[in-house]
């Protein structure tokens, strides 16, 4: 047998399977409504359908080397502990592995997309982002127990809430990151951070409720969205020449003392700055120019600059 069809086998009373050499695929729903504990996959199978697994009560799983598509929903909502992706995989569908238990998980080195919520709801600690992926979906890694996270070169785009609600406290951007979307490192104890420079795009409450105290936005960053940086511990904030729109609320809530504006930044959206202790502003190129909105940006009035 090459092919197990769509609900070949689903609400069966199965209890154990075994797959044997030659199997390719996998369909939907396979196996889905059985209770099986233990899973091992052939190194023949090339495709595992949406589903297949979900919900049966596997503990141990060992996925084969010929691998390459895991659908959506293929593992999840099981009792899971640790996962080894193999190299072949090139693709993990959303929700593939989410609701388990997993604590250990390697991903191989030809992985390149992460589906939206593929891991989330597990309680994985350490992770590394292997340097073929392009993509880590919305919520992929959300509401976990990662305290330490290795994204490597190669990364192209960061999803919404993708890390969000963990543990971390460092994270390095590569420069081969582009965007960082809404939330994705919201809720977490990130006290150091480094930005790469390709990121262009800071998303909605990006990095909001973690605990950053110095904190350098590199010159390609052209747009910090609204609360990307709310309620952190920013002490020191060094903004550079080619920024150009700070977002609502963008450092509300920090201990930013000195505030220094590139010329480049050309709006500065209300709340960008409030509840913070500024002592001293520095608008670079022309100094009047955010005046009519000096104090909704959350400057202090005395230290707004006056025409001669």
């Amino acid at each position: 047998m090459r092919v197990i069809d769509d609900y070949s086998f689903s609400y069966n009373p199965l209890v154990a399977v075994v797959f044997a050499e030659g199997l390719e695929t996998i369909g939907g729903a396979a196996f889905e409504g059985s209770m099986i504990a233990s899973i091992v996959i052939p190194d023949t199978v090339t495709s595992i359908g949406d589903s297949a697994f979900r919900g049966i009560g596997i503990v141990n799983l060992i996925l084969g080397e010929s691998v390459a598509t895991i659908g959506n929903d293929a593992f999840s909502n099981n009792m899971i502990a640790s996962v080894s992706i193999p190299d072949s995989v090139v693709s993990i569908g959303s929700f593939a592995f989410d609701g388990n238990g997993i604590t250990i998980l390697q991903l191989g080195i030809g992985l390149n997309d992460i589906g939206d919520y593929a891991f989330a709801n597990n309680m994985i600690i350490d992770l590394i982002i292997p340097g073929s992926v392009e993509m880590v979906g919305m919520g992929a890694f959300q509401s976990n127990n990662l305290m330490n996270l290795t994204l490597n070169e190669g990364l192209i785009g960061i999803g919404n809430a993708a890390f969000e609600n963990n543990g971390i406290g460092s994270v390095v951007i590569p420069n081969s990151v582009i965007y960082i979307a809404d939330f994705s490192f919201a809720s977490n104890q990130i006290q150091n951070l480094l930005i790469g420079t390709g990121v262009e795009v800071i998303g909605v409450g990006a990095f909001m409720y973690n605990q950053i105290m110095f904190l350098n936005i590199p010159g390609n960053v052209l747009f910090i969205a609204q609360s990307a940086f709310e309620s952190n511990q920013i002490m020191d904030l060094t903004l550079n020449e080619g920024l150009e729109i700070i977002g609502f609320a963008a450092f509300n809530y920090n201990n930013i003392g000195l505030v220094v504006i590139p010329e480049s930044v050309f709006i500065i959206e209300p709340f960008a700055f409030s509840n913070n202790t500024i002592f001293d502003v520095i608008i670079l190129g022309d100094m009047y120019r955010f005046n009519d909105n000096w104090t909704v940006i959350g400057f202090p009035m005395y230290l707004m600059p006056l025409p001669v």
